[in-house]
């Protein structure tokens, strides 16, 4: 019976503290629809200047969510608490929540679809990746010519992208790279990465704690990879696009790009898009490799923007 009823006194002691946490977070104004991670959330939230940094908020939001869970587990009635309890709950419960379901401390979400590909033809490489997060083309896409391309997002680690190309040119292809970087990212779980190599091999990996809807489909020289989307027709539809439009690999990325969006893209919302391909003196005047390089990074439509854009370089789009 004492087990028990200091799971009845801690579980009422979290609860008091997170659903007053929660009542100061709605009055002081926590943007949901670029912080939230809980898709219940998203209408409710006011969306003016943040007292709580990104991390904060997600930090509160698993807390929250791991409270439901056992309030699931231990269905009680509410009790009075001392200070004494609560903060002994606090300590018990915290640190094991910790170390069980947080992600690494420090790691900015970076919630975004993306695809990327090769081309056979013109041995060009390429990613294209749409977000509500701002200037989504600084994080997540990384490519060579005749090397390689990564895209690196959820719970962004960016050196993923330079360490993945690194491997890549050592002579690496896309799956052992993929192991490679896994191996010694302690965050992995919370990752989500999508890397095709120069001969087209693709390989992607979605982290078991990246926030659903999350997952990824490959076809020949492309992969397509996304979390917190609004389901997997998602993606489904920008492997579709890519292989049914014809043209250039600009032309097609986008083609898939504006496909996602079209099928629900990501759940929060609209707010950055970029597109990047790369091939052997593909840049201005023949110096580079950078053929296409173009970010839209806060934009009410980024992807139809970044369409504009890539007509005005002079590059078709359906």
């Amino acid at each position: 019976k004492l087990p028990r009823k200091f799971l009845q006194i801690a579980r009422d002691a979290c609860e008091e503290w997170l659903s007053r946490t929660r009542k100061v977070a709605l009055k002081t104004a926590i943007p949901a629809r670029s912080l939230v991670q809980q898709p219940q959330f998203l209408d409710i939230l006011p969306t003016d200047n943040p007292p709580f940094s990104t991390h904060d908020y997600t930090y509160f939001d698993y807390h929250l969510a791991e409270l439901r869970r056992l309030q699931r587990l231990f269905p009680m009635s509410q009790a009075r608490l001392s200070v004494f309890v609560f903060l002994s709950a606090l300590l018990i419960w915290a640190p094991l929540h910790s170390a069980w379901n947080l992600p690494p401390r420090g790691d900015l979400p970076v919630h975004t679809f993306s695809i990327v590909a090769f081309d056979p033809e013109t041995k060009s490489l390429g990613i294209a990746v749409a977000s509500k997060y701002l200037a989504v083309g600084s994080a997540v896409p990384w490519a060579k010519a005749g090397v390689g391309a990564v895209a690196t997002q959820s719970y962004v680690n960016v050196t993923l992208g330079a360490s993945g190309l690194d491997l890549l040119k050592s002579g690496n292809n896309a799956k052992t790279t993929l192991d490679s970087l896994l191996k010694e990212d302690k965050g992995r779980d919370w990752r989500q990465v999508g890397i095709v190599d120069a001969q087209g091999e693709v390989a992607a990996f979605t982290g078991p704690r990246c926030v659903a809807w999350a997952g990824s489909k490959q076809a020949k020289n492309v992969t397509a990879q996304g979390n917190l989307l609004t389901g997997p027709e998602v993606i489904d539809a920008m492997i579709v696009a890519y292989e049914k439009t014809k043209g250039t690999l600009p032309s097609r990325l986008f083609a898939a790009l504006d496909a996602g969006d079209q099928a629900g893209g990501d759940k929060r919302g609209k707010q950055s898009a970029a597109i990047l391909v790369v091939r052997e003196k593909g840049g201005p005047n023949g110096l580079g490799d950078r053929a296409v390089d173009l970010r839209v990074d806060d934009h009410a439509q980024p992807v139809a923007e970044l369409g504009r854009l890539l007509k005005l370089q002079g590059i078709p789009i359906r």
